[in-house]
């Protein structure tokens, strides 16, 4: 049971992304999403984000109209089963690497991959997976198959994602844990630096051309202002249909 004198820690303060949609407030946190569904709880749920530590009984203080200890102490309560909040400080960046960490690190040493990129443009290649060309993407998800083609840095293009798993290339590969803002913060896996490095040199293009492309969309196929529908997504990436054939 929580008690009125505890200092509580926020955990993950800084993984916490707040989306509100439809009269609800949902906290994604890692794995979690906690969701509020009361707009007076709303005022506490922003309040609880902006905290690396609290007494719990100022949470009570919170909402816009204070709320009863009983109600806060089930709230914090709950939080701290979910292991949103603790009653000890969370370990700081210059704590050792996880066990999932090293776990990765040690498999990407130990791993077998192959010499050369390959491509499924090979015979050889379908033949070793039991294929033939028609079938490929009845097997292989079509996002997927782009994933083992190799940039002009020499890097796959799916990097971990790349499918299947032994067609990936061993190259040289910065790992880190994550301390920017957002869902990643200090997970237990790291991220891959060097594959952020190159995505920060080519993000601004990137930005470009989606602009481009939006107002290309939105000059065929005007939408209120403010509003950009699933539908009009779908109409953007799928090919355009052949035109009538004389």
């Amino acid at each position: 049971m929580v008690e009125p004198h505890e200092t509580l820690f926020v955990v993950p303060r800084k993984r916490f992304v707040p989306v509100y949609e439809a009269g609800e407030l949902t906290l994604h946190v890692g794995q979690h999403e906690i969701s509020f569904d009361e707009p007076e709880l709303f005022p506490w749920a922003e309040k609880l984000i902006e905290q690396d530590s609290f007494l719990a009984a100022a949470a009570a203080g919170w909402s816009l109209t204070p709320l009863e200890w009983p109600r806060v102490q089930s709230l914090l309560a709950d939080l701290i089963d979910a292991g949103i909040l603790s009653r000890a400080p969370s370990k700081g960046p210059g704590a050792a690497p996880s066990p999932k960490y090293l776990e990765l690190l040690e498999q990407e040493r130990m791993r077998r991959a192959p010499a050369s990129p390959r491509f499924w443009t090979e015979p050889e290649l379908l033949r070793e997976h039991g294929l033939e060309e028609g079938y490929l993407e009845a097997v292989v998800p079509v996002f997927r198959l782009a994933h083992i083609a190799v940039d002009r840095e020499g890097r796959q293009v799916g990097e971990l994602n790349t499918f299947p798993p032994g067609l990936r290339l061993k190259v040289p590969t910065e790992w880190k844990t994550c301390a920017y803002a957002g869902s990643r913060y200090h997970d237990e896996l790291p991220m891959n630096m060097t594959a952020l490095k190159s995505m920060l040199a080519h993000w601004k293009p990137v930005l470009s051309a989606t602009l481009t492309f939006r107002a290309e969309l939105l000059k065929r196929r005007p939408q209120p202002p403010g509003q950009f529908r699933l539908g009009d997504l779908l109409f953007l990436t799928a090919p355009s249909s052949p035109g009538p054939r004389s």
